[in-house]
């Protein structure tokens, strides 16, 4: 009889607990995220974007492709942003010196929003 009633009871609080929560977004959970590149309106291609996160998660990186286009998952955040050298060859070298050099290392106030969803970075 007293199993009986522990039962009753524990069962429903078991599935209270289960249903609360958003399970349709789980915390850490990558989203993609794809945009463009352009260095003064032009497609910026052959460098890394590296988007490094201001608070949880992991740092993305993406390589533009010749129209600038890239394709990558983060976890949705604040992230700084820059552009680095996408391998140690020579066409990446020579492509990297096209961006200007502040934006070769990341800084604090030059931030993205990533949620998945398109992301355009227009480099001045």
């Amino acid at each position: 009889m007293v199993r009986l009633v522990l039962t009753g009871l524990i069962f429903p609080v078991c599935l209270m607990l289960v249903g609360c929560g958003d399970s349709a977004t789980p915390v850490g959970e990558k989203k993609e995220t794809s945009g463009k590149v352009t260095l003064k309106g032009q497609p910026l291609s052959g460098v890394k974007l590296v988007l490094q996160p201001l608070g949880d998660g992991a740092e993305a990186y993406a390589v533009t492709g010749q129209d600038g286009a890239f394709k990558t998952s983060a976890t949705p955040g604040q992230y700084a942003w820059y552009f680095d050298a996408k391998d140690g060859t020579p066409a990446s070298a020579a492509a990297l010196r096209k961006v200007p050099e502040d934006f070769r290392s990341g800084k604090m106030d030059r931030k993205v929003s990533v949620g998945g969803g398109d992301l355009n970075i227009d480099v001045k």
